[in-house]
């Protein structure tokens, strides 16, 4: 994209530039033109105007004159990685970590032409989708901490200990911190699935474009995809019961998904570190009387870790043989009920950071040449 100096002025200048590049665009004009200084500018920090996904660029031309960028990103890029797919494994708020991932994609022009993911992971495949860095890293660092998000309080109130009306309703409504970007989401050119466990019998959907016409019809499956039993209420589409994908026949990593729509590569974005194993279920009595009506159900949370274990097992194997990148946090201290906002943003930004190390392995898995900004 070729873009000129404007003329000096205080008028804001409109720059459409895809993820962080923003931040590399000052030394870009220096370069072409040596008398320019840099000044740094202020981004904006209110959640529901502030630009997505940058901020303020400041180019002093002389002691009362200076040109500003407002950096946004506006349009999705055709897909250069058409022969992999980019699996999010869920995992409630430790999401927070594999979160950055779509960050570092965006800003290094790995674009996937298809994407998939559960539980929390929808919001991945959402903003993926829709190139939303901002509600990205808003999703899963700040509002977790809003007193309507959850709790004990909610979950007395009878409204689940995530409170899944406003986290998946409320929230998204225009000018709400979290309103989705649809307009942007529906002309991608990226395919998508999600995934939800049929609690009565024991069907596995993996939802897409085909049936999801609107924002809400996202946001109604994404909740679905994400509702965990007893502490939140289950979701009922076309006559039917739905709860957390992790239940589904691969135990939280929707590969399954991926290998339906014909994929033998992958990009595995992973939520517990590479040593980890799942211990079985402790509380299978109690969850037979809770979730009496939902015999499938109980038994996928009773045998989940069979699942679960196996399916890492596998994926390691492919990443021997060369036909998997995987991608797991080096470290994670983030518990699924988390919801205080300095250890999330040091875990998002921690997540960051190793998810552009990696990156050029990312790049060369995938056959791209070298980033080069």
């Amino acid at each position: 994209m070729g873009f000129g100096i404007p003329k000096p002025a205080l008028t804001p200048t409109v720059i459409n530039l895809s993820s962080a590049v923003f931040r590399h665009v000052n030394s870009a004009l220096i370069a072409r033109h040596p008398g320019l200084t840099r000044r740094p500018g202020r981004p904006r920090r209110n959640p529901r105007s502030a630009p997505r996904p940058g901020g303020l660029l400041g180019l002093a031309l002389g002691p009362r004159q200076a040109i500003y960028a407002v950096v946004v990103q506006t349009s999705s890029p055709e897909p250069n990685v058409t022969r992999t797919a980019l699996v999010f494994e869920g995992g409630a708020m430790r999401a927070v970590y594999s979160a950055a991932m779509v960050e570092a994609l965006i800003e290094a022009n790995v674009n996937f032409s298809f994407v998939c993911g559960n539980s929390a992971s929808t919001a991945h495949v959402a903003n993926y989708v829709s190139r939303d860095i901002r509600r990205m890293r808003h999703a899963f660092t700040e509002f977790p901490s809003h007193p309507e998000f959850g709790g004990w309080g909610t979950y007395l109130r009878g409204q689940g200990f995530f409170n899944a009306d406003y986290i998946y309703d409320q929230a998204h409504l225009p000018d709400h911190p979290l309103a989705m970007d649809w307009e942007t989401f529906a002309a991608s050119p990226v395919n998508y699935r999600i995934s939800a466990f049929e609690g009565v019998t024991g069907e596995t959907v993996h939802w897409g474009r085909e049936h999801i016409h609107s924002a809400q019809d996202y946001l109604l499956r994404a909740r679905a995809s994400s509702t965990l039993p007893v502490i939140m209420s289950p979701v009922h589409i076309d006559g039917q019961t739905w709860f957390d994908g992790a239940f589904g026949p691969t135990g939280g990593i929707p590969l399954d998904s991926a290998e339906q729509e014909g994929f033998d590569r992958f990009v595995f974005v992973m939520t517990r570190t590479r040593g980890y194993r799942k211990g079985s279920a402790r509380s299978g009595w109690y969850l037979r009387r809770a979730l009496s009506k939902y015999p499938a159900l109980v038994e996928s949370f009773i045998t989940r870790h069979t699942r679960y274990n196996e399916t890492r097992e596998r994926i390691f194997q492919m990443e021997r043989e060369g036909s998997a990148y995987v991608w797991a946090p080096e470290r994670i201290s983030i518990t699924n009920g988390n919801r205080r906002t300095r250890p999330l943003m040091r875990a998002y930004e921690a997540g960051l950071a190793q998810a552009r190390r990696e990156m050029p392995r990312i790049r060369a898995f995938l056959g791209l040449e070298p980033h080069v900004l």
